[in-house]
């Protein structure tokens, strides 16, 4: 005789409990992030490699 394994009633429930609507990421507002961060780091690099012209210039 086999035994039922326990779990979920519902194929659904599962996925209901570990992934709230409100809770889960706006992609858009992800990818807005990352360009940021991007942007952020492109600048900074830029800088970089104009300070040490500068430097070696000088």
């Amino acid at each position: 005789m086999k035994e039922k394994m326990p779990g979920p009633e519902q194929p659904g429930d599962e996925q209901r409990e570990l992934f709230n609507e409100d809770e889960l990421a706006d992609p858009d507002k992800d990818m807005k992030k990352l360009l940021k961060i991007i942007k952020e780091a492109d600048i900074r690099g830029r800088k970089e490699e104009k300070g040490k012209k500068k430097g070696k210039a000088a």
